[in-house]
């Protein structure tokens, strides 16, 4: 019988990308959210992009989530998420702080989350075996 131990599920470096991954993804979620609620912008294209984005970053989170159970066990990905969710809600506070301290250059902080947001899409996608198809 193996013994209990929390640094089964510690997810180790990992942790750090998808914490990154999880706050630009919840930042545009946020957007898209304002974008319904009546945050028009100018371009309607534009506008598409960000909500297609936010439904990406939503879903891909899961699937990652999946594919990192896969490389490195079911016990680091369970504890990887439930870290994430923790953490997500002190990211929050940091998230008040930026939009309440940069006023109307707040749209410009917004553009560099989805713009970073690709990138760290990217680097977590690249780093995942991919159920062992790339590696």
């Amino acid at each position: 019988m193996d013994t209990f131990s929390l640094n089964d599920f510690f997810p180790g470096f990992w942790l750090i990308p998808f914490l990154i991954y999880s706050y630009f993804s919840h930042e545009i979620a946020e957007w898209s959210y304002a974008r319904t609620k009546g945050a028009m912008g100018s371009s309607a294209v534009f506008g598409l992009f960000v909500d297609v984005t936010a439904i990406i970053g939503q879903f891909a989170l899961y699937i990652f989530i999946v594919a990192y159970a896969y490389d490195e066990g079911w016990k680091k990905a369970i504890g990887l998420f439930v870290l994430i969710l923790l953490l997500g809600f002190l990211e929050q506070f940091l998230a008040v702080v930026i939009k309440r301290s940069l006023g109307k250059l707040y749209f410009l902080f917004q553009i560099i989350c989805l713009g970073a947001f690709y990138g760290i899409l990217s680097y977590i996608s690249y780093k995942l075996t991919w159920f062992g198809f790339f590696h």
